[in-house]
């Protein structure tokens, strides 16, 4: 029994971490297509697209911390 709940911690963890990844990823790209020809417009874009998808996954990933170790 214990290895399973070991084993579904695990996996929620590497869910998290890789939802973090892939929304670094994806302001990583933006930011280079504003770097390729900077406008106002675009640098705001990447501005408020870049805190609109890590405030989330932050707190996603903030709860999921504190609920492992409470399961623990």
């Amino acid at each position: 029994m214990d290895a399973l709940k070991l084993i579904r911690i695990a996996i929620t963890v590497l869910t998290d971490r890789l939802l973090t990844m892939l929304s670094l990823l994806m302001t990583f790209g933006l930011a280079v297509w504003v770097m390729y020809e900077p406008t106002w417009e675009r640098m705001a874009m990447c501005a408020f697209f870049a805190v609109a998808v890590f405030l989330p996954c932050l707190t996603k990933e903030k709860k999921s911390e504190d609920r492992d170790y409470q399961e623990v």
